[in-house]
């Protein structure tokens, strides 16, 4: 009975176990088979899954560098659309600049056909308001633009002598003490017996005088007059001297530098000397210079030696005074005072009008009262 024993238990029962176990042990290892089936299975979705996964990121990634070149695309065509529209722009802003400046020339050119139309209308001397005149205009004060003027802002008055010589005159110096109460240049204002502009006092020959501009630019023609008085001694052309020099005792009309000679007022004593005398008196003096010609009026004052201090009853170079006109002694026929010269060019220089005499004030004297130049 022992030796039937399994461990202590009968063989019949072991057999009986056994009979019992063994489904049961079929069963699990049929569950186990199972479930490494199931963990191979599942290894293989997970597998086939990180596959997919994979491929994904693949086709993810070519898509982002896609993405990335079109994006790249996208920026360098937005950065062409930026420069074309910045150049159009650019365009724009550069028509409406030329357009704008296009307009102010328009503008420029408007005032300036309007400035140049009024600066037409405005005569450049009494020449040309005479010339555009329809009929005669009288002498008195025109409007001109001088020499140099660029706009009606320039515009002057003068004085335009349209009767004598043709007329077309400009005025360009007027000497009248009495209305002036002063004298040009350096001549000195004296009040004595009338308003006169003489030499300033001194004790030798010298001329005092004042220079004058055209307002008209080139002229080549002069007229005018001077009057006056003398005080004392005077000797017409007693000195030899140069024509830039107190070659006279009277006035002196002059022009440019070198001086050029117009035209010559002088005054003697006719009496005791010949020398004394103008140049074809009837006790003949000196000859005029030979820059002087017979472009001078003189007058014989007619007492030798006597001291008139600017004798208010005999005025120089007048129709009342004996005088000798272009080298001939005659109770003068000419339209004293007046003189018309005709330069040998045209000519922009100054005149000059000196009070010239070859001694000291106080043995010799002349003062102008009046005197006019005119220009054409």
């Amino acid at each position: 009975m022992d030796s039937g024993r399994a461990g202590g238990l009968p063989l019949v029962f072991l057999a009986a176990y056994a009979v019992l176990l063994t489904p049961w042990l079929v069963t699990g290892a049929e569950k186990v088979s199972a479930r490494t089936d199931f963990e191979s299975t599942k290894l293989k979705s997970i597998d086939a899954a990180l596959h997919a996964i994979s491929a994904r990121l693949q086709v993810v990634e070519s898509q982002s560098e896609q993405s990335a070149i079109r994006a790249s695309q996208a920026i360098v065509d937005l950065a062409r659309l930026m420069e074309q529209s910045l150049s159009s722009k650019l365009d724009e802003q550069e028509q409406r600049l030329q357009s704008s400046i296009q307009q102010e020339i328009y503008q420029v050119q408007r005032q300036l056909h309007k400035l140049e139309s009024q600066l037409s209308s405005y005569p450049r001397s009494c020449k040309d308001i005479l010339e555009g005149a329809s009929y005669p205009p009288p002498s008195g004060l025109y409007d001109i633009i001088p020499e140099g003027g660029a706009s009606p802002t320039d515009v002057i008055k003068v004085h335009c002598d349209m009767e004598r010589s043709g007329g077309g005159w400009t005025r360009i110096a007027y000497i009248n003490p009495s209305q002036q109460g002063q004298c040009p240049g350096n001549m000195r204002y004296q009040n004595h017996r009338t308003n006169l502009c003489t030499r300033q006092a001194n004790s030798s020959g010298s001329c005092n005088g004042a220079s004058f501009q055209s307002p008209i630019g080139e002229y080549s023609e002069v007229m005018g007059f001077v009057t006056g008085y003398r005080d004392h001694s005077t000797n017409a052309f007693f000195a030899r001297l140069p024509l830039e020099t107190f070659y006279v005792d009277g006035v002196s009309i002059t022009q440019g530098t070198p001086m050029e000679h117009i035209w010559t007022y002088a005054v003697s004593d006719t009496g005791a000397t010949p020398l004394y005398s103008c140049p074809c008196s009837r006790v003949p003096g000196r000859q005029s210079p030979a820059f002087v010609g017979s472009h001078y009026y003189c007058t014989d004052y007619g007492r030798a030696w006597q001291r008139w201090t600017f004798s208010d009853d005999h005025h120089l170079w007048s129709n009342t005074a004996r005088s000798v006109v272009g080298g001939s002694c005659t109770d003068s026929t000419l339209p004293m005072p007046w003189f018309h010269r005709q330069l040998t060019g045209n000519t922009t220089a100054p005149v000059q009008v000196r009070i010239c005499a070859d001694s000291g004030t106080s043995d010799e004297n002349v003062g102008i009262d009046e005197a006019a130049i005119f220009v054409r």
